[in-house]
């Protein structure tokens, strides 16, 4: 009976120890910061970037009705231009209100903001109002759209600035 429990303690002990070991091993190549070498092309995106890009990973939805498709049309064919690319990610549609989120493809600037606004004016957006921060351009536009006139359209530019940033995004409601 003895021999058995000398036998059960040695076999829990090397249990241990090569647990122990294993787990010791793991954390070394942790530590040792082991990374992959970049493939052709990434290296460049890697400079620019300093984190993931939120354009990469997102999903891409359909407008939520007829209206909504309408004002995405225009929307997206503005922050394409401006962007190189955009992703219209979130898009709702009741009776008050029809709502879009954007992912572009790049980090936006004031500059962009500005651009995106002369834009929308091309398209025959009426600027009704504007409003600049740190971290967010705002335009309030009016525009006749499927034989309605829209009064009340705003179109939020969230800049990398600031503590509240939304990086590369832009929103936009239309209040009917």
């Amino acid at each position: 009976m003895k021999t058995k429990n000398i036998v059960i303690v040695i076999v829990v002990i090397l249990i241990l120890v090569v647990g122990i070991w294993i787990w010791l091993a793991g954390k070394k190549e942790v530590e040792e910061g082991v990374t992959p070498s970049p493939t052709v092309g990434e290296e460049e995106e890697e400079e620019e970037e300093e984190g993931e890009n939120p354009y990469n990973s997102a999903k891409e939805v359909k407008p939520a009705s007829d209206l909504n498709a309408a004002f995405h049309n225009d929307f997206k064919a503005v922050l394409d231009l401006t962007f190189g690319g955009a992703k219209l990610t979130k898009a709702s549609s009741d009776k008050w209100v029809e709502d879009f989120s954007y992912i572009v493809k790049r980090k936006i600037t004031e500059e962009d903001a500005q651009k995106v606004r002369d834009l929308f004016e091309e398209k025959g957006y009426e600027t009704t109002s504007t409003s600049a921060k740190a971290d967010k351009y705002s335009y309030d536009f009016s525009k006749e759209v499927l034989g309605e006139e829209y009064d009340d359209i705003n179109v939020s530019i969230w800049l990398e600035e600031g503590e509240w940033t939304h990086q590369q995004e832009v929103w936009a409601s239309i209040y009917k």
